[in-house]
């Protein structure tokens, strides 16, 4: 039986059912007399003290009467909670299993809590070697998030993935080797298109033809960007094929949207901002960076990402491509520096160049300091493996943690750096900084990005007329291509030569010497749009230039170099010593009777007959010629080639048998 409210009458009881939900809540708030008095003092202040104390003793009696039905709801209640609690009854794994792979199976949004929480462990780790980590995670979170819009549109690749064992593998594997970046613009284009779907038709794909029109003509109203067609058309067409609608069915392959997008998005490139490329660093900035790497005065770290930023100017580097540099890869000669790009924007090993090599020879001095020894030592005191070259600063740019930062990081880094750069002075004989004067002053250094460095030894070639064939190997655009080692050493002698001539044509001004005007006038209107006094910028950056008697622009100094002189040669050996050396010497490659093929990934050698193997040398990365062999010149031989060197084999002991066979029967016709 339920408790009921006490006998009382008046104000009294509508207080207390205003103040109480139930007779129950009433009963919990007092125990004894005095809080019943208390309770009836404050609802009802003005009550007489007879009047008081009737309520009280009416309170009481009931708080009495009532206090089993209090006790049987108790219990009842408590039987109820322990019903309830995991150790009283417990579910079947397989149920709870069978229910998470419904869920997943229906909303695979359901797993990027899972994908996120790896995430955040992985950046609490200190594995410094992370990168290729954080892509598959990428990876996995923006596939997981394209496969609900398929999910959503009943997509008959749903269907089949719902027989596949391990489906949630399934739905980041069906995407192939896209890289995370990708998925992800794909992401936000179809994403927009989405949500304006959802709100003007009421639908979740589009039904045909016309919902793409109407959103293609609905953008060029909105004044939408002039990618946003075609980002929206990659996103189409990749949804697509990934969800295996059939061909009749995919409107990105639809002879009237094709037409359509390309009208379009024509009509938004011409009426959107004019496109502006990267502006270029001076020959001021890069004579700048190569002091800023010798001063002892300025921050370890940030002179070892000065020297990231003369990589970056002569070796026409992006600051993603940075980032994809091996440090172990990384070879000081005296010829120059060369090192390994993996995984970049058009390499990798899911593409077909694996990796593309950056050259920058030893010569390419402007100061006349041998900055790549420097910067190379530099970098050698950085232990941490890893697969990426920069890692994140510390406070005071003295030293650098274990973890990586990101191609924009790098950019901010390398602004940074330009900030600081000071004017370059000529003073008895050499170069030195003027630490009152700062290159640029205020907000110049934001007229630099970070593609601008790959705008830099690229167009003084140009200007100084190279061969566009042969700046195409400053940009990495050829290298790769063909795979032979042959090949890769024409890359590195074509970058060097280039490198090169422009040091030469800046320093001593050969033919008609490098006027940087154009680079010199934008800096100058990007200062005055900044507050700053654009005249004197461009005087503290105009160091190429013609003498007072005249000739060509040049910035003056001696090439080569003069820490070219006490570089040691390579090591020459001579006749005597010669002598004493193996014979499984190099040999030319015309004549020589095998060649190794030096795998590009592991180094592994494999051992082919010159000249009888299907396997061509030109096609392989790196290849050496020998006459004679040893087993420490090789891992392993080609497997038609063992049956050519057998039957060789065999071949010179039947020649060797019957010349002796020949030479004992002469021998008995003679004692006959």
């Amino acid at each position: 039986m339920d408790l009921e409210w006490p006998p009382l009458q008046g104000e009294l009881l509508t207080k207390l059912k205003s103040c109480f939900a139930s007779p129950r809540q009433l009963h919990y708030d007092f125990d004894d007399s005095e809080g019943a008095r208390k309770l009836v003092e404050v609802l009802v202040p003005g009550l007489g003290a007879g009047n008081v104390q009737l309520a009280v003793d009416q309170l009481v009696k009931w708080h009495k009467e009532g206090a089993s039905s209090v006790l049987r709801a108790k219990r009842i209640a408590r039987a109820g909670l322990s019903e309830s609690l995991v150790g009283q009854h417990t579910v079947p794994a397989s149920t709870i299993s069978e229910a998470y792979d419904k869920l997943a199976h229906s909303n695979p949004l359901s797993l990027l809590p899972a994908i996120e929480r790896a995430r955040k462990a992985r950046e609490n780790s200190v594995d410094p070697s992370k990168r290729a980590a954080e892509e598959r995670a990428a990876k996995a979170k923006y596939a997981t998030l394209l496969y609900s819009f398929l999910v959503e549109a009943r997509a008959p690749i749903v269907d089949i993935l719902k027989e596949v064992t391990d489906s949630e593998e399934a739905c980041v594997r069906i995407f192939g080797t896209r890289r995370s970046k990708t998925l992800r613009n794909r992401f936000h284009s179809w994403g927009k298109f989405a949500r304006w779907l959802e709100t003007s038709k009421g639908r979740v794909w589009p039904a045909g033809l016309q919902d793409l029109l109407d959103y293609a003509t609905e953008a060029v109203k909105e004044g939408a960007g002039k990618t946003t067609i075609d980002s929206f058309s990659a996103a189409l067409s990749v949804l697509e094929q990934v969800g295996r609608f059939g061909e009749g069915d995919m409107l990105s392959r639809d002879p009237t949207w094709i037409s359509y997008s390309k009208n379009v998005t024509a009509e938004l490139v011409e009426k959107g901002p004019m496109l502006h490329q990267a502006a270029q660093p001076t020959v001021a900035m890069a004579l700048s960076l190569e002091l800023y790497v010798f001063d002892e005065d300025r921050a370890r770290y940030a002179r070892a990402l000065a020297f990231v930023a003369l990589l970056m100017l002569w070796g026409s580097m992006r600051s993603d491509d940075v980032q994809c540099m091996r440090p172990e890869s990384m070879r000081l000669t005296i010829e120059g520096l060369s090192c390994k790009l993996w995984k970049t924007k058009t390499t990798g090993p899911d593409r077909r160049i694996n990796m593309v090599q950056v050259f920058i020879s030893r010569k390419a001095s402007l100061s006349g300091l041998d900055w790549l020894a420097k910067g190379h030592e530099i970098w050698s005191e950085i232990k941490d493996k890893r697969d990426f070259l920069v890692l994140q600063a510390s406070e005071d740019w003295e030293t650098c943690g274990n973890k990586g930062v990101d191609a924009p990081a790098v950019s901010l880094y390398v602004r940074k750096i330009y900030k600081e750069l000071c004017v370059p002075r000529w003073v008895e004989g050499r170069w030195i900084q003027n630490k009152e004067r700062l290159l640029l002053p205020g907000d110049c250094a934001l007229h630099f990005s970070g593609h601008s460095a790959r705008n830099f030894l690229t167009s003084i070639a140009a200007a100084i007329r190279v061969p566009k064939d042969d700046r195409d190997f400053l940009g990495r655009w050829k290298v790769g291509g063909g795979g032979s080692a042959d090949y890769t050493r024409t890359a590195r002698q074509i970058v060097h030569r280039i490198q090169e001539q422009v040091a030469e044509t800046v320093l001593l001004g050969r033919e008609r010497g490098y006027v940087e005007a154009d680079a010199l006038d934008a800096l100058q209107s990007f200062a005055e749009e900044r507050g700053e006094i654009g005249a004197v910028v461009r005087a503290r950056h105009e160091l190429v230039r013609a003498n007072k008697v005249g000739g060509n622009p040049r910035l003056g100094g001696r090439y080569p170099p003069l820490y070219m002189q006490s570089i040691p040669g390579p090591h020459v050996i001579t006749e005597e010593a010669a002598e004493d050396q193996p014979e499984t010497a190099a040999a030319p490659k015309g004549e020589a009777k095998y060649f190794i093929s030096v795998s590009k990934k592991t180094g592994f050698r494999r051992l082919h007959v010159n000249h009888a193997c299907y396997v061509k040398p030109f096609k392989c990365q790196d290849v050496v010629y020998l006459d004679q062999v040893a087993a420490t010149d090789f891992d392993a031989i080609c497997k038609d080639c063992k049956l050519r060197i057998r039957s060789m084999a065999d071949d010179n002991k039947a020649e060797d048998s019957s010349s002796g066979e020949a030479t004992t029967s002469s021998s008995d016709e003679g004692l006959l």
